[in-house]
């Protein structure tokens, strides 16, 4: 018996042309990528009210693109640099405290001091002390994902995935990450 065809689509998230399944999610069918079960056959609007993003990595000039590309496409209005884990946590707590929340928190995986896999969880944690629903996630990576990363996806949702290794363009970064806020800010409407 000859296997199913497979379908391939260009992922936003994974950078580059992946394998897709079906699933159906709230009643309608949707094509995912197998790696990071981006949407990919959906075209949703962005969130209108996306004022405040942080963005977290240890490269400056990472940071620099992607605030860059926030603000250039309308996505933010004011975007918040932190270097690593521990300066979110921190910037993240008194963003609450100080009731300026942010709609979106993109995070780097790979950092000194706290990862963002760490620095994800304790803002999981932080927002359940505040008894608020949680915000969305936007994790960066040099790596693919794989099987313990969707784990992690999961157990953070709302969240989403971006390899910025796939990237040659710094521009192509923004494009991927418009594209992945939409989705994402689909998940939480």
């Amino acid at each position: 018996m000859p296997l199913p065809k497979s379908d391939y689509a260009f992922c936003q998230g994974c950078g580059e042309s992946v394998e897709t399944h079906r699933v159906t999610a709230e009643g309608k069918v949707e094509s995912r990528c197998v790696y990071c079960g981006l949407v990919l056959d959906k075209q949703t609007k962005l969130p209108e009210s996306c004022d405040r993003v942080i963005v977290v990595d240890d490269s400056r000039m990472i940071c620099d693109v992607v605030s860059d590309a926030l603000m250039q496409r309308g996505i933010a209005s004011e975007v918040s640099i932190c270097h690593d884990g521990r300066e979110f946590i921190r910037e993240f707590t008194q963003s609450l405290v100080a009731e300026r929340r942010p709609d979106c928190v993109i995070l780097d995986v790979e950092m000194p001091i706290v990862n963002g896999i760490h620095a994800a969880i304790a803002g999981r944690a932080i927002e359940e002390g505040f008894g608020i629903q949680s915000i969305p996630f936007i994790f960066f990576s040099v790596r693919k994902c794989d099987e313990k990363f969707r784990k992690v996806l999961q157990l953070c949702k709302p969240a989403a995935y971006l390899n910025k290794a796939t990237a040659p363009k710094p521009e192509m970064i923004g494009d991927r990450l418009s594209a992945i806020m939409r989705d994402v800010g689909r998940k939480i409407d």
